[in-house]
């Protein structure tokens, strides 16, 4: 069986309601367990609502917002031999559920996988929001199946296609394995939280599964849509996910010995720099900048 977690803070009613469509939808022998996880929303979301909308819903509370709690509590709630993350903005293609299951069938070896995600777009995107569609959790890598090639819980680089928390389907044993590195390691990325635009908890819980000893996968059968509202698309939001995201990868990258952290002292040059290099008065270059400020931020921290 597969258990669904959609964690949620403060959602949007529409587009919550295409969500738990979408896994309605779904094919009937891939039904399985649903978790709504409500993180710390407030008002706190009305499970009686939302278990018409879909029957058989289960709904978990988790006060402590971050996205990695959330996830941890649908996670210590899972009955599933298979997890699959579902965000409350993702509507998954009807055979989403039904090609997990084929793919972790056919490759015992996988531990966790993730496909494609297309961006559908409240409001037409401005010409030079284009290039920075990467920030919204949107990616293709092509028709052909990736499967990374580590071996024996080694791991020297961490792969371009490595699934987000978007759709990421991922072996329950290894999810829990996650919950106990949460609970013993005091510095874990724990990503969004509130107004912060943190990432990088996927990372993390992808580095659990590859330290286990199994493989990660994209697959183009793996197929969603990402519901991005016209607030996403401004510059302000873009330049905040932008630096946020920055400098939760580089910490990420350092912590896990894929990059040298640099001195603190040299942030500050290297910013001023980088405004230049990147044509900060223009609205791509002002993303591209924050984002480098990010790097360099995220590299000095200890």
């Amino acid at each position: 069986m597969i258990t669904v977690i959609l964690p949620t803070h403060n959602p949007s009613p529409p587009i919550l309601a295409r969500t738990l469509a979408a896994l309605a939808r779904q094919t009937p022998e891939s039904a399985g367990q649903i978790i709504l996880v409500d993180n710390a929303s407030d008002p706190p979301v009305n499970a009686e609502e939302w278990s018409s909308a879909l029957p058989g819903l289960e709904v978990v509370r988790e006060t402590r917002p971050g996205l990695s709690r959330a996830r941890a509590a649908g996670i210590a709630a899972a009955s599933g031999e298979l997890i699959v993350f579902v965000d409350d903005d993702n509507v998954l293609e009807p055979d989403y559920l039904g090609r997990v299951r084929e793919i972790f069938s056919v490759h015992p070896e996988i531990g966790a996988a993730g496909g494609k995600i297309q961006p559908e777009f409240a409001r037409p995107p401005a010409r030079w929001a284009q290039s920075h569609f990467g920030l919204l959790a949107t990616r293709d890598y092509g028709a052909s199946t990736l499967i990374s090639a580590h071996r024996g819980g080694v791991v020297e680089s961490y792969d371009s296609f490595a699934p987000i928390g978007a759709g990421m389907a991922i072996r329950t044993a290894l999810g829990r394995a996650y919950i106990e590195f949460l609970e013993s390691a005091p510095r874990a990325l724990i990503g969004r939280e509130g107004t912060a635009l943190g990432a990088c908890e996927d990372c993390e819980l992808i580095m659990c599964v590859l330290h286990a000893g199994f493989q990660i996968a994209y697959s183009p059968e793996l197929r969603l849509t990402h519901l991005i509202p016209a607030r996403r698309l401004c510059l302000g939001y873009l330049a905040r996910i932008a630096y946020h995201g920055s400098v939760s990868w580089s910490q990420f990258r350092v912590r896990y010995g894929f990059a040298l952290p640099i001195p603190a002292w040299t942030v500050g040059p290297r910013a001023l720099r980088a405004f230049f290099s990147h044509r900060a008065w223009t609205p791509a270059g002002d993303i591209r900048w924050r984002g480098a400020c990010g790097h360099f931020a995220g590299l000095s921290m200890r």
